[in-house]
Formats: structure tokens, sequence, C-alpha cells
């Protein structure tokens, strides 16, 4: 996750760096300066000849030479003890700042009081051609055309593998359970991107106006947030170089995908039990947008400044049968494809609700 805090004090830590040192140099110089003249003038009254001249003019340059040294080097130790100790209570402010901050009303980060979250939810598609994924042990999985439903479960990444930063964007594990006509239970655990969940922030699904501020969203969203959360601070990486111009609410923003670094939270916009309603609540934070316009085209804001936004989700494109290039089969495989492998069905002994559906057949790769 991108610390802007941080890169800032870091920034504004080097230029000052950068200026102590000029400071620093020019006294020196000043110094040692004065102290030539000085010591010239005292070698030509103490020693009128050559011999007695180049000695005391060794002796007075030396003498200055380790004063204004002496100088630099407490002045050097003097600017780090006040640097660490500017770094220390700016660091300490930001955390204060932090924890003193009022919660938005939708926020979820460490399962505060009141908040319930969703581990998986029924979803129902419409299959409109079929589909036919391997199954273990030894078959295929045929998706035949019909409304299909599924037991779908969203999960971050449980571990970080070894030597990757805990700041980068971490998989999300994709669990899909199905029945098949004879009752039996498959399922398939597959990993995706994040950015999967920020389709709508990207052109050209962004200019189509369907982003809100958060401040400005339906009140049902929120209640979502509060009572129906899947997925809580999920960080993305969007960094497609692309420039454009994305209509949020009544102004029209310029947003440069540029090492952007949101933190997304999802939540079932319906309850569970209405398998028909496939839309997902998004709140996505921490992103930047660079200009502002009014519908008259008057600018408003300029200059980089981070918002909140937020946009419904169709669950459907999350489901590894219809979008197989976005899902992998295993984390190792994640970090170093292009493309996925697509899901890979097992048979379970697990409880999974729902009717067997009927469109969904097994075949043993001995009779095919």
């Amino acid at each position: 996750m991108i610390k802007w805090p941080t890169e800032w004090y870091a920034l504004c830590d080097f230029w000052e760096a950068r200026r102590a040192r000029i400071v620093q140099r020019g006294r020196a110089f000043q110094i040692a300066a004065m102290a030539a003249g000085v010591a010239w003038v005292a070698a030509k009254v103490l020693a009128p000849s050559a011999a007695k001249f180049a000695f005391f003019a060794a002796l007075f340059f030396g003498c200055c030479f380790a004063a204004t040294l002496g100088y630099l080097i407490a002045q050097r130790a003097e600017f780090r003890r006040r640097s660490r100790a500017a770094q220390d209570a700016g660091r300490a402010a930001a955390r204060q700042a932090e924890e003193q901050r009022p919660p938005d009303p939708g926020q979820c980060l460490d399962t505060p009081a009141g908040v319930r979250s969703v581990s998986s939810f029924d979803l129902s598609i419409e299959i409109p051609e079929p589909i036919v994924l391997p199954a273990s042990p030894m078959g295929t999985l045929t998706f035949h055309p019909g409304t299909t439903l599924f037991h779908l479960t969203l999960d971050k990444e449980p571990t970080v593998p070894e030597g990757r930063d805990p700041y980068d964007p971490k998989a999300l594990r994709v669990s899909s359970v199905v029945i098949d006509s004879q009752g039996t239970a498959w399922r398939t655990d597959t990993f995706i991107d994040p950015s999967e969940l920020t389709g709508e922030l990207e052109p050209p699904r962004a200019e189509r106006g369907n982003v809100k501020f958060w401040s400005e969203v339906p009140d049902t969203w929120r209640s979502a947030m509060e009572d129906r959360v899947i997925l809580r601070e999920v960080v993305s990486l969007i960094d497609s170089r692309e420039r454009f111009q994305m209509p949020v609410g009544a102004l029209t923003l310029t947003v440069f995908n540029k090492y952007q670094g949101p933190t997304i939270d999802c939540a079932l916009l319906r309850h569970q039990e209405d398998p028909s309603d496939r839309r997902l609540v998004v709140r996505c934070s921490n992103m930047i947008y660079e200009q502002a316009k009014d519908a008259d085209g008057t600018e408003i804001a300029q200059g980089v400044d981070q918002v909140t936004f937020g946009y419904l989700l169709d669950a459907a494109e999350l489901l590894p049968i219809l979008s197989p290039q976005t899902h992998y089969r295993s984390l190792e495989e994640w970090d170093e494809a292009d493309d996925g492998s697509g899901p890979v069905f097992r048979s379970t002994a697990e409880i999974s609700p729902g009717a067997p559906q009927p469109n969904v057949q097994f075949t043993p790769n001995e009779s095919v």
C-alpha cells in the first residue's frame, strides 16, 4: 500500500537536509575566508622575512582549518539530532491524528461492535451456453444453459509468501460450491487479483458515471457496509498509466491511474437470502485525482487529493466459470503467470445450501 504521509515526510526531510548542508557550507566558507585574512595580516605584521611569514601563515591556516572542521562536525551532529527529533514528532503527531480521527459510519476495520461479517453467500446466474471444466476425480463437470445456483466465498490471502513486500497487493481467494444433478457438491478454490474489484475505476467503465463519492451514496449502500460486509481493507494496485475524465456526481474528475493504491471494502447490497440480487457494494478509499470541474467546465479544484468512491459490482464477474483467464489455481501461479489456468472442481463432503442443479452434470473420463 502506498504510504503517502510517510513519502511526504521523507521528501520534506530530503529538501531540509539539502538546505541545511548549503547553509553550513556557506558559513564554513565565510569563516575560512575571514580566518585566511586574519592569518595573512598577522603573518605580515609578525614576520617581515619570507621564512617566518611562511611559518606563521602555515600555523594560522592550520588552526583555522581545524576550527572550521570542528564547526562543521558540530553543526552536522546538531542537524542530525534536530532532524531525528522532528521526524519523531511528525510521526507521533500523525499517529495521534489517526487515532483521534472519527470513524467512517461504514468503516469496518477491526470488526467493531455492531458490524456483522458475511463469510459466504448464494449467487444465482444464467449460463448462456455449455461450459465444460475439469473435475477431480478424473472427469468433467458440464454446466448446461440455464439458471445455476452457486455458494460463493471471498477471502483475503491468509498468509504473505516469504520475500514479498507486506504492502504489495495480496491475492483474493474465491471458493465456489455447486451441487450437480446427482446431489454431489463440487468445490473449486481459485485466486484472483484484487484489481478485479476496481474495474469501475478504469476506462471505459469509469466514463459511464456509475461511480459516486462515498459521502453521497444511498443509505442502502451504507447499511450494507455496516451489516453485510464480505471483505475488509483489501489493498489493490492500479497502474495502467491512463489519464481520463471520470464523471462523479455533479463533477468531472481528471484521474491518472499511476501507482494508485486504493483500499477496498465489499458488502452484499441485499440480504444473502435473496440470491437473485448479485450486486456488491464496493467502497474504494485512498484514490487520487488531479483536477475537478463542475458541470459548466469551471475548474473548482486542482492538485492531488484523496477521496473515497463507492459503486456497485456484479458478483458474477468474480465467478471462475465465467472468467477463467482471471483465476489462478495457486498463489505461485498468481505470482508468475499473466493469465490464469481456470478452475478445477473437486468433490467435497461439506454441506452446501441449495438444491441439486439439474443443468450441472458430472461425467467420468471412462464414459467419455
